[in-house]
């Protein structure tokens, strides 16, 4: 018996109306966009070219591995001197490398001399854990480090798919982030201060989709075990970026802003006898919050327990430089770097502190803190950074007006520049030179250069409507088409925008340069993105609702 070709035509019809078709179509759309990073980073040779700060923690984490009675975040002195070239030199090529920690695996390290080297710069020591992880994961080379960096974004990309699988606008707005993070890889690979993803400025690309899933959950919560144990999960590897890169703390101020937020509309909108049997459903609402709360204050605790005692006072640090970043922002208004001396360069900061201690009678602590050693390699950065506050107090009640431009004209108006050049509508950001000094020379202006010509001769732009966009934005477009629930379109767009400008903050903060923005960066054009297909889907149901009349 023949099927009649209508019938045909019928069951097609009934088959693209089920709302499982287009969230299939999106799901699709966001592991296209995963595998296009996978591709580019494979194709760009990030696990091969890592930057020096992830090499000179390599032997920390062979250190933490091999040596048990090793503390952790420090290098032990026989791994030290096996590992480096000459002190802090680490060899040339990654070959090299893994030849390196090749011959430190196999060695045994039996009743081996206890003393250890302190990690260097004022910086997060998170790194070591991620290197660690690499190693014991996927073995001993250096490729391993960026191997695991993508084993968690995929297992955070997986869960969020899983629980937000019939969420159409949950999943085109993961689709457009992974997508501009796609676009964004080059810029990250050319440039020789950072290389690869894993470099620490890069790494809270890795928690922007379990960041969107927190707050995804304080609008749409369920109790189920496993979605609060999905949200657990993501929580989890926010806090180890947080670990691993102090910026990121933008992360999980969003998300407690966000649930309080949430809580306190609903709670406003309920009426008393709603709110007593509402308590459950407001708690999963803050659930997010406050396991980012607790997620905070356990990596402190722990960054307590697990550092040696000498990271947390004295010459070094455990976490990065908080004021002396905040203060280098200034190097932005032309006044205060002619007036100070500024550039964004850690020296003139440096001087320009010096110089105030001593205007201020204080020149005794300043060489009681190392300020008169040799380059400043004895500075004791934990007494520093407060200084650095007070210096930063002190310009600003004495200049609130250039201290208000500087935050509210100038750093918008380099961040924008900025994203303009990452779009290759200016050939070169105006940041760069900022970055040039009489202690380092011209390099930003040189190092920029050379990096739009590199973009320029590979074709690379990261602009919202390169890199294929057309084709994958008619596919996010088709999935919202064919789902039926679209009625969180407002949502979507508010978590975007409201995740996109929070993100923003560290570059107001400190300094927008592409250095360090590339995170916002990702998030300004996925929002732009997921506009337009959310508006050209609109605009493509208006039609066809013309046309059915």
């Amino acid at each position: 018996m023949r099927i009649k070709n209508t019938e045909i035509v019928n069951a097609f019809k009934r088959l693209i109306k089920l709302e499982s078709t287009g969230c299939a179509i999106l799901i699709f759309a966001v592991l296209v966009a995963l595998s296009l990073n996978l591709f580019r980073a494979s194709q760009l040779g990030v696990s091969k070219n890592l930057p020096y700060y992830v090499l000179h923690n390599v032997p920390a984490a062979l250190s933490a591995i091999l040596i048990e009675s090793s503390p952790r975040y420090v290098i032990s002195k026989p791994i030290f001197d096996a590992y480096f070239v000459e002190p802090w030199h680490e060899p040339g090529s990654h070959l090299e490398v893994n030849k390196a920690i090749s011959k430190i695996a196999s060695s045994d390290f039996t009743g081996v001399n206890p003393d250890y080297i302190f990690l260097r710069a004022p910086d997060d020591k998170g790194i070591v854990d991620l290197i660690d992880f690499g190693f014991r994961l996927f073995g001993f080379r250096i490729e391993s480090v960026v191997f695991a960096y993508y084993f968690f974004l995929i297992v955070s990309t997986l869960i969020f798919v899983w629980r937000y699988r019939n969420n159409s606008i949950a999943l085109a707005s993961a689709a457009c982030i992974l997508f501009s993070t796609y676009a964004f890889l080059p810029f990250i690979a050319l440039n020789p201060q950072l290389m690869s993803p894993v470099a620490m400025r890069c790494i809270p690309l890795l928690s922007l989709i379990a960041c969107l899933h927190c707050i995804l959950y304080s609008f749409y919560p369920r109790k189920s075990k496993a979605d609060i144990a999905a949200v657990a999960l993501q929580i989890l590897l926010i806090i180890f970026v947080l670990h691993i890169r102090l910026t990121a703390i933008w992360q999980v101020q969003l998300i407690i802003i966000a649930g309080f937020s949430i809580a306190i509309v609903r709670l406003y909108r309920l009426t008393s006898l709603e709110r007593k049997s509402n308590v459950l459903h407001l708690s999963l609402i803050l659930f997010p919050a406050t396991a980012a709360i607790i997620g905070y204050g356990s990596l402190n605790l722990y960054r307590h327990i697990a550092f040696p005692p000498e990271y947390s006072s004295g010459q070094l640090t455990v976490a990065r430089t908080f004021w002396h970043n905040v203060y280098s922002g200034f190097a932005l208004h032309p006044k205060l770097a002619e007036q100070e001396r500024l550039r964004i360069d850690d020296i003139s900061i440096l001087v320009a502190t010096g110089r105030y201690l001593k205007n201020t009678g204080r020149e005794d602590y300043w060489r009681e803190i190392g300020g008169e050693s040799k380059g400043f390699g004895g500075i004791k950065w934990a007494r520093y950074d407060p200084i650095v506050r007070d210096m930063m107090v002190s310009l600003c009640v004495d200049q609130p007006l250039p201290c208000a431009e500087t935050f509210l004209l100038y750093k918008p108006y380099y961040f924008v520049d900025t994203i303009l050049w990452f779009y290759r509508i200016r050939q070169s950001s105006q940041v760069a030179a900022a970055f040039d000094s009489i202690y380092f020379g011209d390099i930003g202006t040189k190092q920029m250069a050379t990096v739009s010509l590199e973009l320029d001769k590979r074709n690379f732009s990261a602009a919202p409507w390169r890199n294929g966009f057309l084709w994958f934005g008619t596919l996010v477009i088709t999935g919202l088409a064919l789902a039926r629930n679209t009625s969180g379109k407002s949502i979507g767009i508010l978590c975007m925008l409201c995740f996109s400008l929070v993100s923003i903050t560290p570059s107001i903060a400190g300094y927008p340069a592409p250095l360090g923005m590339i995170d916002a960066a990702v998030l300004f054009t996925a929002t732009a993105q997921l506009i337009a297909v959310i508006m050209a889907f609109l605009c493509c149901k208006a039609i066809w609702s013309l046309r059915r009349r």
